[in-house]
């Protein structure tokens, strides 16, 4: 099973947010990576980034991408500033995945690109429809 260590970074910097998924509710990380479920949301969540740079030289289909999955997360009833709670745990994972690769530029460059990923669903979700 693929190590998805920024699920559970999220869950040990906010367990609050570990709660928001049933399935996870009260289990420990070695438990956790056991879980199928863990392992596709975990899956998913990279999945969503991948999509988004196979697409950036479509912005409409990124734009409508992010859209789509902010609606759903909003749906479930995840609010931005929950959603927010797993942008720094996502960086630290990036870091420590591409280890001596990961230099000021590169850094720069995630930085903006998650920064701008999660403004953009951020702002759906916080959208109250009127």
């Amino acid at each position: 099973m693929p190590n998805r260590p920024y699920i559970p970074r999220m869950f040990r910097m906010d367990p609050s947010v570990q709660d928001l998924f049933p399935d996870f509710k009260g289990k420990g990380e070695e438990e956790l990576r056991e879980l199928f479920s863990f392992e596709t949301q975990a899956t998913l969540m990279i999945n969503i980034f991948d999509e988004v740079v196979e697409k950036l030289d479509d912005m409409d289909s990124v734009i409508n991408l992010l859209q789509k999955t902010a609606e759903r997360h909003r749906q479930m009833g995840i609010s931005a500033e929950v959603f927010r709670k797993i942008e720094e745990p996502f960086q630290i994972t990036l870091k420590n995945c591409l280890g001596d690769r990961y230099t000021e530029k590169i850094e720069g460059i995630y930085l903006t690109f998650v920064k701008l990923v999660f403004d953009m669903m951020c702002e759906v979700m916080a959208d109250d429809g009127s």
